[in-house]
């Protein structure tokens, strides 16, 4: 059986972590928000639309 090296290097979810800093203020975010955040601008414009429907996904939920 063969391991794998262990890998220090954690993947980031971009979208899910701008959508959730959204969601946790309880509105959209600016893209000086964003930056205030600590996101990059290339973080910002690769993102925001993905960002954009995980945040729009996360308000029409329903508790069942």
């Amino acid at each position: 059986m063969q391991t794998s090296a262990y890998n220090p290097v954690r993947v980031r979810n971009i979208a899910h972590e701008m959508a959730e800093a959204a969601r946790e203020r309880g509105e959209g975010l600016t893209k000086a928000d964003y930056l205030g955040l600590g996101f990059t601008e290339e973080q910002i414009a690769r993102h925001a639309h993905d960002a954009s429907v995980l945040y729009a996904q996360s308000l029409s939920r329903v508790a069942a």
